[in-house]
């Protein structure tokens, strides 16, 4: 549960700071090419951190 709350804020913070190059970028398109750049990687860190955390059997224990 900590794992998941921690991801979010993460996720969180990086659609913040997306937002605030979209704010600062006056080139839209250049700004969505680079918020892409760096939530890509982000999320990715994330999926993969939440995957290798979930134990094998996680169909009986769902929630």
């Amino acid at each position: 549960m900590k794992n998941a709350l921690h991801i979010t804020a993460g996720v969180v913070g990086g659609f913040i700071l997306a937002l605030l190059f979209l704010s600062l970028t006056p080139i839209s398109l250049l700004a969505v090419t680079r918020i892409s750049l760096l939530l890509l990687p982000m999320l990715v860190v994330a999926g993969i951190a939440t995957y290798s955390q979930k134990p094998k059997n996680s169909k009986a224990k769902s929630g």
